[in-house]
């Protein structure tokens, strides 16, 4: 570390004030781990100004106070053949024509995609604290794919307006969305989390 361009010794995280966490955050999986930090791992080292990752990783400001907080926390595990005998009429009034487009695209396991879209948004709907109803259509919420293939969640009508009620407004909102499947059984988990 001694020497290397664009290199700086530790300073002291200027919320949490400990002088042993580095002032750079790893953009790898070597988090902090010495063995595995060497001179080439250090060139890989993001800036993230006067904090330390833990800090950084809750924003929290220069005066200490946490500044995100979580709103609503939500699962659901959904059985994947449930959705083998589903006409095509329901499958369209469910979810959205993307969602019915990526299933499609890999027949083989259409169902498990399906079960997974389904999870999320019941996930979504346990995190918002409400459900389908009245106010919530089906396709008011959705999961769509970023550039990286991965979920994320797409709210729309009441869903949305849901979302803003339960924030009071505040429009600086992170959803984290996490989908897996194991043999016939589907999970997700939504986080939706103020900043």
């Amino acid at each position: 570390m001694v020497g290397a361009t664009g290199i700086e010794p530790a300073t002291p995280c200027t919320p949490c004030k400990y002088s042993t966490r580095l002032s750079y955050a790893p953009t790898c999986t070597y988090l902090y781990n010495p063995t595995v930090l060497n001179a080439s791992i250090y060139f890989m080292l993001a800036r993230i100004g006067k904090k330390c990752l833990v800090c950084h990783n809750r924003k929290i400001n220069n005066t200490g106070e946490d500044t995100s907080v979580i709103l609503g926390i939500g699962i659901d595990m959904v059985e994947c053949d449930r959705f083998l005998d589903w006409s095509a009429f329901k499958k369209q009034r469910i979810f959205t024509k993307k969602e019915l487009e990526y299933a499609d695209n890999d027949n083989a396991n259409a169902e498990k995609h399906l079960a997974n879209f389904w999870a999320a948004r019941e996930a979504c709907l346990k995190a918002l604290g409400t459900g389908f109803g009245d106010d919530i259509a089906f396709s008011d919420v959705s999961v769509i794919h970023n550039d990286t293939g991965c979920p994320e969640l797409l709210l729309a009508g009441g869903a949305r307006t849901a979302l803003k009620e339960k924030s009071n407004g505040n429009n600086n909102i992170n959803i984290h969305l996490s989908i897996t499947d194991q043999d016939n059984y589907s999970v997700a988990m939504v986080i939706i989390e103020q900043l």
